[in-house]
Order: structure tokens, then sequence, then C-alpha cells
């Protein structure tokens, strides 16, 4: 039996059923949910904060949306047409993101630090 090589032109198809798993899997990946994962783990927040939404949780949810639309703003990346073949790099730049994300709120938190320089 030979093996058959896959290619777009050949196999549209094929290969549209995969850019459209591609696609779903992208956007199953939430980059506001991975940060907010982070601060569980780190103890930042608790689960509980989030269901009850406390205003610890709503602030960190607002340096949140306001750092990822900041970076949205001047990156020069285009997620409209993800396929088999750059969804790994479209999900790479998310995973970036997070960890941007999470410097921003890190930096956050030292700035409210009082000077101790008195």
């Amino acid at each position: 039996m030979k093996n058959k090589i896959l290619s777009r032109e050949k196999n549209p198809v094929s290969y549209g059923a995969l850019d459209n798993a591609a696609k779903d899997k992208y956007h199953k990946i939430k980059v506001e949910d991975l940060v907010l994962e982070h601060c569980i783990k780190k103890g930042l927040i608790t689960s509980t904060d989030i269901s009850i939404k406390t205003g610890k949780y709503l602030a960190l949810k607002e340096v949140i949306e306001t750092a990822l639309h900041a970076f949205q703003l001047v990156d020069d990346f285009d997620d409209t047409n993800i396929t088999i073949d750059n969804v790994d790099a479209h999900i790479e730049y998310k995973k970036k993101l997070v960890q941007r994300i999470i410097r921003v709120i890190s930096d956050r938190l030292l700035i409210s630090l009082p000077d101790l320089r008195q």
C-alpha cells in the first residue's frame, strides 16, 4: 500500500476539516483564563474570588483586559487565517501574551508597594 501524501491542492476537503479543528483548538485557549489560572496557582486570588467576583478579582480582570488590548494594539499579529500549518505559532503567541500580562500584573503589584526610603 502506497503512502498518500496530503496536499492542499489534491485534498482541499481533508485540509478544510483539519483547519477547522485547528481553529477550534486555537479559540478554546483564552489568554484571560490562562492568566487567571496562573494567578490562582501562585495564590494571588482564589477560585472563590472569581466565583463571587470580589473586588480583588475585578481589579485583576481589568488589568488583564487592559494589558491584552494594549498588546494587541501594538503587536503585528493576525489571527484571522488559522490553519493546521500555523496553529502552533498562533498558540505560542497566546502563551507569550500570557507571560507579558503576568509581568504587567507583577509590575503593578511592585509599584503599589510603599516607598521605604524615608
